[in-house]
């Protein structure tokens, strides 16, 4: 009896692993691609009963198309392209959030000083697209999500900030503040939580 390399015993098997981890990732983006786009279904029913006709309507379809735009992935799942796709399908996500935070009003009379849209909800829909992007069952993809929503926040704060002319910041506070001090600050309509944004 011969004996054979390891070498050649271990090229078929690691074939196969990358194989079933390639599948695995394959069905992964699958399940991310279905979940964003129920999540995005249920947040275009949410607004379209939140807000007032005919602004509930003009949002909820905005999302809902962005939900069928975002199904076109599916298609390039088994072809060439088909790995950049996927970090193009989250950095468009990303793209999207970040102008949603910096330039779509927070109120439909257009009154309300766009640094407060980091006092509502809008934000933490890079938390639902980082979570989508672990079904994906890729690390690479998830960090790169991630570094997509870091710049993405970046740069919505930089453009809400440059079209400011004047920015209250946590460090105005004096040093020992009261909760009046501490109010006054916060709640002022030219507050915008850098730190906060950091963190």
């Amino acid at each position: 009896m011969t004996n054979v390399p390891n070498s050649r015993l271990e090229a078929p098997e690691s074939s196969a692993v990358e194989a079933a981890l390639a599948g695995a990732e394959r069905k992964g983006f699958r399940l991310a691609v279905i979940g964003r786009t129920c999540a995005l279904v249920a947040i275009a029913f949410f607004y379209l009963t939140a807000l007032r006709y005919p602004n509930n309507i003009y949002v909820a379809m905005l999302i809902l198309t962005s939900a069928a735009v975002g199904l076109a992935p599916l298609e390039l799942v088994g072809r060439r392209y088909e790995r950049i796709g996927r970090y193009a399908f989250f950095a468009f996500d990303a793209t999207v959030i970040s102008a949603i935070l910096a330039v779509a009003p927070v109120s439909s009379s257009g009154d309300v000083p766009q640094n407060l849209v980091f006092l509502s909800n809008r934000p933490e829909y890079y938390f639902v697209l980082v979570a989508i992007s672990i079904l994906a069952l890729s690390p690479a993809l998830v960090l790169w999500t991630g570094l997509c929503a870091v710049v993405g926040l970046t740069g919505a704060t930089a453009w809400v900030m440059a079209g400011m002319e004047r920015i209250v910041r946590l460090g105005d506070l004096p040093q020992p503040f009261s909760r009046e001090d501490y109010l006054a600050i916060v709640l002022n309509p030219d507050f915008l939580g850098i730190a906060f944004r950091v963190n």
